[in-house]
């Protein structure tokens, strides 16, 4: 159930030069950042394009590579967007956003909050013992919802 967005057949230039620990801005924007390493960048593209009709602008972003994260580029993101979402084609721990959240704890306070966004930890449903499927919490549709779902409960908060 893969998602199929025209930008991203191939996401990257041919000529883009590769550097370990930098990431490629996809798309530009001002209020929340959709972060991944790859696998979920077309669910990321689709779902920001069903955000701005909501009336957001979002920022799409790859990181080519886990290890080092681009820790300028995350202290400038923490900084301009209200919130920045990890998209991680597996369970949440020891992945991906979890990398970010620990660099997170261990550097400097930023005004925006961490939404980690991945698979179930657990790959079948014990009542019936069927392998579930999923990627289905990260189809666009649904990254969408648990975006505003999370800017809701963050304008509450403030309010």
């Amino acid at each position: 159930m893969s998602c199929e967005h025209p930008s991203v057949a191939r996401p990257h230039e041919d000529n883009l030069e590769f550097k370990f620990g930098r990431v490629i801005t996809l798309r530009r924007g001002t209020d929340v950042c959709l972060f991944s390493t790859g696998d979920l960048l077309a669910e990321g593209l689709a779902a920001a394009d069903i955000l701005e009709r909501s009336g957001l602008s979002v920022e799409v972003v790859s990181s080519p590579t886990v290890k080092p994260l681009d820790g300028d580029w995350l202290d400038s993101a923490f900084d301009r967007f209200s919130t920045v979402v990890t998209l991680e084609d597996h369970g949440l721990l020891g992945g991906f956003g979890a990398a970010v959240a620990e660099w997170l704890a261990d550097g400097v306070p930023h005004s925006a909050r961490l939404l980690r966004l991945g698979t179930p930890e657990v790959v079948f449903d014990v009542a019936t013992e069927e392998p579930l499927d999923r990627r289905a919490a990260l189809q666009p549709q649904q990254i969408a919802q648990q975006v505003l779902k999370r800017l809701k409960k963050r304008v509450r908060a403030v309010a």
